[in-house]
């Protein structure tokens, strides 16, 4: 009730009080909002636990304008699932019905609810941007808004700042804020708020098969699902310790969907447009990386909440539910091998054995050991052990020692050969 505000008694007859609350749409104070007063000077006040602010021995007869502004805890509230919402009501799914929250998906402030929000959103998620535009994490209506079309609330005149022509006495100006980005109601608005989402007992089950990774090399490390799931979007921070991520791709994933934030530590924001359905191993994330230690996957990856909470958004209604990773070793695994070519150094012929893990293609070259390519060739190759055969005839190679690269699946080895006559 804005009605109990107690304004501070005026020590002269020609002093009044301006005084009011600001409250989320559904009636929870906000604290820390800026509330500029101005006039032929200025004064700022900034609301308590209960959005309450206070201005006394205000002059009388002169004109005001009231000036809320939030600008700090630019995530609070906001999370993946508020992407997941605002995509659903863009292509129609699932319609936002509450003025403020559509007006809190205008995240861009261009009037508008389209994409370049989700786009802009996701920035923040990830941490490459940290502000909000006009540096407002918060927006502010004068209490009592009315909207023409709720579901089109932009079309209406909105009224943000308080305008008192002559003030003639103590006032009450009461504001409604909404948290930008925030279309689920999740913000926490003041310390005394016990707003907590609920959360579903699913759970996102990934995995990755373990192996070992030498330092220089490069990998493909697929990410799978344990068993049948839909997903809307999903959200984690990603620890890689000797890893650097150079590449990702995923149903609509891609570079765009992750940040890093120092090395081996990323944050990763990703939704669908519709909801996609993964079956039982099949791949989720596909991470392209370079490894700066040597050392097995398991110890090397893992997802925790030290940036974004870990969490998924599953099933039709975009359940919040947890998220998993973890590793499993297959017993003698097949993986991409190199040997050393035989004989080593060679004259006329020698046979490089090379192994792949499946049916795909093997492109090899011959450089010198300033990194000059002599010669290119591809094929492709069934999994398995397969002879690579060079000779002096269809190989033009001098005396010397050279580099031999294999690329498959992006995934490099080399050996050193040498030449002789």
């Amino acid at each position: 009730d804005n009605n109990n505000v107690n304004i501070c008694p005026a020590t002269s007859p020609t002093d009044a009080g301006i005084s009011g609350k600001v409250i989320t749409n559904d009636g929870r104070g906000v604290k820390a909002v800026n509330i500029t007063l101005l006039s032929n000077d200025e004064k700022i006040d900034s609301t308590n636990t209960d959005g309450k602010y206070i201005f006394d021995k205000v002059e009388m007869d002169n004109s005001y304008k009231v000036v809320p502004k939030k600008s700090d805890e630019v995530l609070n509230g906001v999370s993946t699932l508020d992407i997941v919402l605002m995509q659903r009501h863009i292509l129609g799914i699932a319609k936002l019905t509450d003025p403020y929250m559509i007006l809190a998906a205008d995240v861009n402030k261009d009037g508008k609810v389209t994409a370049s929000d989700l786009v802009s959103l996701r920035k923040l998620i990830l941490g490459s941007v940290t502000k909000m535009v006009d540096d407002e994490s918060w927006r502010f209506l004068v209490e009592g808004q009315v909207f023409a079309d709720p579901s089109h609330p932009m079309t209406s005149q909105l009224i943000k700042d308080y305008d008192i022509a002559k003030l003639e006495g103590d006032m009450e100006v009461n504001f409604t804020g909404y948290k930008v980005g925030d279309v689920n109601g999740s913000v926490v608005a003041n310390v005394n708020d016990n707003t907590a989402e609920s959360r579903s007992n699913k759970a996102l089950d990934l995995y990755f098969d373990d192996k070992a990774v030498k330092v220089g090399e490069h990998y493909t490390i697929k990410v799978k699902t344990a068993e049948v799931t839909k997903v809307q979007g999903m959200q984690t921070t990603l620890t890689t310790r000797g890893l650097n991520i150079v590449d990702v791709n995923g149903d609509e994933m891609s570079m765009d969907n992750i940040h890093k934030l120092s090395d081996g530590t990323y944050n990763m924001s990703y939704n669908t447009k519709a909801g996609k359905t993964y079956s039982k191993d099949d791949a989720f994330i596909t991470l392209e990386v370079e490894a700066t230690e040597s050392g097995m996957l398991s110890q090397m990856i893992a997802v925790g909440n030290e940036g974004l909470q870990s969490e998924a958004y599953l099933g039709e209604n975009s359940e919040i539910s947890s998220l998993s990773l973890r590793s499993i070793l297959i017993e003698d695994q097949v993986v991409f091998e190199v040997g050393q070519n035989m004989p080593n150094p060679w004259q006329n012929t020698t046979v490089i054995p090379v192994t792949l893990p499946e049916h795909g293609e093997l492109t090899y070259s011959i450089k010198d050991n300033a990194g000059r390519t002599i010669m290119t060739r591809s094929q492709v190759l069934d999994g398995g052990t397969h002879k690579i055969e060079l000779n002096k005839n269809n190989v033009n190679l001098s005396n010397g020692s050279f580099v031999f690269e294999a690329i498959f699946n992006n995934e490099v080895k080399t050996i050193q050969i040498i030449r002789v006559d």
